[in-house]
Protein backbone atom coordinates (compact mmCIF):
# COMPACT_ATOMS: atom_id res chain seq x y z
CA UNK A 1 0.00 0.00 0.00
CA UNK A 2 0.92 3.85 -0.69
CA UNK A 3 2.42 5.30 2.72
CA UNK A 4 -1.00 7.19 3.38
CA UNK A 5 1.05 9.31 6.29
CA UNK A 6 3.42 10.55 3.98
CA UNK A 7 1.49 11.10 0.85
CA UNK A 8 -0.94 13.08 3.33
CA UNK A 9 1.46 15.17 5.18
CA UNK A 10 2.97 16.17 1.49
CA UNK A 11 -0.45 17.83 0.43
CA UNK A 12 -0.79 19.84 3.59
CA UNK A 13 2.70 20.68 3.46
CA UNK A 14 2.77 21.94 -0.15
CA UNK A 15 -0.70 23.57 0.43
CA UNK A 16 -1.78 25.07 3.37
CA UNK A 17 -2.08 28.81 2.21
CA UNK A 18 -4.79 26.85 -0.21
CA UNK A 19 -5.99 25.32 2.79
CA UNK A 20 -6.34 28.41 5.28
CA UNK A 21 -8.16 30.10 2.90
CA UNK A 22 -10.32 27.36 1.67
CA UNK A 23 -11.65 26.73 4.84
CA UNK A 24 -11.87 30.62 6.57
CA UNK A 25 -15.33 30.39 4.59
CA UNK A 26 -15.87 26.96 4.72
CA UNK A 27 -16.40 27.30 8.27
CA UNK A 28 -19.17 29.84 9.06
CA UNK A 29 -21.20 28.39 6.51
CA UNK A 30 -20.84 24.70 7.15
CA UNK A 31 -19.63 24.35 11.11
CA UNK A 32 -20.60 27.02 12.91
CA UNK A 33 -23.38 25.22 13.98
CA UNK A 34 -22.17 21.96 15.29
CA UNK A 35 -19.02 24.33 16.92
CA UNK A 36 -21.53 26.65 18.87
CA UNK A 37 -23.06 23.05 20.15
CA UNK A 38 -20.20 21.82 20.95
CA UNK A 39 -18.77 25.22 23.14
CA UNK A 40 -22.52 24.71 24.87
CA UNK A 41 -22.23 21.49 26.11
CA UNK A 42 -18.62 22.01 27.32
CA UNK A 43 -17.84 22.15 31.17
CA UNK A 44 -14.67 23.83 30.92
CA UNK A 45 -12.63 26.04 29.01
CA UNK A 46 -9.86 23.46 27.74
CA UNK A 47 -10.02 22.82 23.76
CA UNK A 48 -7.70 20.24 22.03
CA UNK A 49 -8.40 20.76 18.00
CA UNK A 50 -6.97 17.57 16.67
CA UNK A 51 -5.72 18.37 13.09
CA UNK A 52 -6.55 21.59 13.26
CA UNK A 53 -4.98 22.59 9.94
CA UNK A 54 -4.39 26.05 10.21
CA UNK A 55 -6.39 26.99 12.70
CA UNK A 56 -9.54 28.57 11.73
CA UNK A 57 -11.90 26.50 14.24
CA UNK A 58 -9.41 27.06 16.88
CA UNK A 59 -9.63 30.69 16.24
CA UNK A 60 -12.97 30.86 16.78
CA UNK A 61 -12.85 28.91 19.90
CA UNK A 62 -10.57 31.17 21.08
CA UNK A 63 -12.38 34.04 20.80
CA UNK A 64 -15.02 32.78 22.69
CA UNK A 65 -12.64 32.36 25.35
CA UNK A 66 -11.56 28.92 25.54
CA UNK A 67 -8.09 27.60 25.85
CA UNK A 68 -7.22 25.63 22.93
CA UNK A 69 -4.47 23.52 21.84
CA UNK A 70 -3.73 23.00 17.99
CA UNK A 71 -2.67 19.76 17.07
CA UNK A 72 -1.56 18.77 13.67
CA UNK A 73 1.14 16.46 12.26
CA UNK A 74 2.13 19.70 9.21
CA UNK A 75 4.54 22.02 10.18
CA UNK A 76 3.31 24.74 7.39
CA UNK A 77 -0.22 23.96 9.01
CA UNK A 78 0.70 24.86 12.69
CA UNK A 79 2.51 27.95 11.64
CA UNK A 80 -0.25 29.35 10.34
CA UNK A 81 -2.29 28.62 13.06
CA UNK A 82 0.77 30.70 15.39
CA UNK A 83 0.50 33.66 13.21
CA UNK A 84 -3.12 33.62 14.31
CA UNK A 85 -1.48 33.81 18.28
CA UNK A 86 -2.73 30.13 18.54
CA UNK A 87 -1.10 27.31 20.56
CA UNK A 88 0.53 24.50 18.90
CA UNK A 89 1.84 20.88 18.81
CA UNK A 90 3.06 19.23 16.04
CA UNK A 91 1.97 15.68 16.79
CA UNK A 92 1.02 12.38 14.56
CA UNK A 93 -2.69 11.19 16.25
CA UNK A 94 -1.15 7.75 15.51
CA UNK A 95 1.84 8.97 17.73
CA UNK A 96 -0.07 10.47 20.57
CA UNK A 97 1.90 12.01 23.48
CA UNK A 98 -1.17 14.50 25.32
CA UNK A 99 -1.38 13.87 29.22
CA UNK A 100 -4.41 11.67 30.40
CA UNK A 101 -7.38 14.01 31.73
CA UNK A 102 -6.20 17.15 30.47
CA UNK A 103 -8.93 18.47 28.12
CA UNK A 104 -12.29 19.24 28.68
CA UNK A 105 -13.48 18.73 25.00
CA UNK A 106 -11.53 17.46 21.91
CA UNK A 107 -12.56 18.47 18.17
CA UNK A 108 -12.12 16.24 15.58
CA UNK A 109 -13.23 17.94 12.39
CA UNK A 110 -12.75 15.49 9.54
CA UNK A 111 -8.57 14.16 11.73
CA UNK A 112 -10.23 10.34 10.79
CA UNK A 113 -10.62 11.55 6.84
CA UNK A 114 -7.74 10.17 6.12
CA UNK A 115 -6.79 7.46 8.91
CA UNK A 116 -7.29 3.73 7.80
CA UNK A 117 -10.13 2.28 9.91
CA UNK A 118 -7.77 -0.36 11.37
CA UNK A 119 -6.31 2.43 13.17
CA UNK A 120 -9.36 3.75 14.61
CA UNK A 121 -9.85 1.97 17.63
CA UNK A 122 -6.20 2.69 19.26
CA UNK A 123 -7.25 7.06 18.15
CA UNK A 124 -10.32 6.40 20.38
CA UNK A 125 -8.86 4.97 23.18
CA UNK A 126 -6.68 7.86 22.97
CA UNK A 127 -9.26 10.40 22.80
CA UNK A 128 -11.13 8.67 26.17
CA UNK A 129 -7.75 8.74 28.19
CA UNK A 130 -7.07 12.47 26.95
CA UNK A 131 -11.11 14.18 27.93
CA UNK A 132 -11.45 14.74 31.89
CA UNK A 133 -14.48 13.02 32.78
CA UNK A 134 -17.43 13.17 31.08
CA UNK A 135 -15.45 15.51 28.56
CA UNK A 136 -17.02 16.21 24.93
CA UNK A 137 -15.50 14.79 21.80
CA UNK A 138 -16.95 16.67 18.78
CA UNK A 139 -16.73 14.01 15.35
CA UNK A 140 -16.95 14.66 11.75
CA UNK A 141 -16.68 11.97 9.16
CA UNK A 142 -17.48 12.14 5.78
CA UNK A 143 -19.99 9.60 4.84
CA UNK A 144 -19.42 6.93 2.39
CA UNK A 145 -18.12 3.51 1.31
CA UNK A 146 -14.50 2.48 1.53
CA UNK A 147 -11.04 3.74 1.58
CA UNK A 148 -9.20 4.73 -1.42
CA UNK A 149 -6.31 7.25 -2.63
CA UNK A 150 -7.66 10.41 -4.72
CA UNK A 151 -7.02 13.02 -6.48
CA UNK A 152 -7.93 16.73 -6.56
CA UNK A 153 -6.64 19.15 -9.50
CA UNK A 154 -6.92 21.75 -7.21
CA UNK A 155 -3.43 20.37 -5.34
CA UNK A 156 -1.74 19.44 -8.68
CA UNK A 157 1.25 16.67 -7.92
CA UNK A 158 -0.63 15.52 -4.66
CA UNK A 159 -3.18 12.80 -3.58
CA UNK A 160 -4.79 12.06 -0.43
CA UNK A 161 -5.57 9.02 1.54
CA UNK A 162 -9.97 9.83 1.57
CA UNK A 163 -11.73 7.24 4.44
CA UNK A 164 -15.59 7.09 4.52
CA UNK A 165 -17.77 6.06 7.08
CA UNK A 166 -21.80 5.09 7.66
CA UNK A 167 -24.02 6.24 10.73
CA UNK A 168 -24.48 2.96 12.03
CA UNK A 169 -20.43 2.51 11.41
CA UNK A 170 -19.46 5.16 13.65
CA UNK A 171 -22.27 4.91 16.09
CA UNK A 172 -20.61 0.62 16.93
CA UNK A 173 -16.83 2.46 17.05
CA UNK A 174 -17.68 4.60 19.62
CA UNK A 175 -20.68 2.65 21.59
CA UNK A 176 -18.35 1.54 24.35
CA UNK A 177 -16.99 4.89 25.43
CA UNK A 178 -18.83 7.75 24.41
CA UNK A 179 -22.76 8.47 24.59
CA UNK A 180 -24.10 10.68 21.39
CA UNK A 181 -25.75 13.77 22.52
CA UNK A 182 -25.99 15.26 19.51
CA UNK A 183 -25.79 14.05 15.78
CA UNK A 184 -26.43 15.56 12.39
CA UNK A 185 -25.62 15.68 8.84
CA UNK A 186 -24.42 18.72 6.61
CA UNK A 187 -24.01 18.36 2.56
CA UNK A 188 -21.52 20.15 1.22
CA UNK A 189 -22.21 22.13 -1.94
CA UNK A 190 -23.69 18.97 -3.03
CA UNK A 191 -20.60 16.91 -3.47
CA UNK A 192 -20.38 15.87 -0.31
CA UNK A 193 -21.84 14.85 2.81
CA UNK A 194 -20.57 15.36 6.63
CA UNK A 195 -21.64 13.40 9.69
CA UNK A 196 -21.56 15.27 12.91
CA UNK A 197 -21.56 13.95 15.88
CA UNK A 198 -21.15 15.32 20.01
CA UNK A 199 -20.75 12.73 22.25
CA UNK A 200 -19.92 12.65 25.99
CA UNK A 201 -17.44 10.48 27.59
CA UNK A 202 -19.30 7.44 29.73
CA UNK A 203 -18.11 7.48 33.16
CA UNK A 204 -16.39 4.55 33.94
Amino acid sequence: MMDYKLENKKTYDLYAQKFDEKFRDHFQQFVKKEADIFVDTLRGKEIVDVGSGSGNHAQYFQGKGFQVLCVDFSKPMLKLCQEKGLKTKLMDIEEWELPENSADGIWAYACLLHLPKNKIKKVIDNFRKTLKTEGILALFVKEGVGEKFETNEKYPGTKRLFVYFNDTEVRELFASDFEILHSSHTKIKNKYIFLNYIMRLKLP
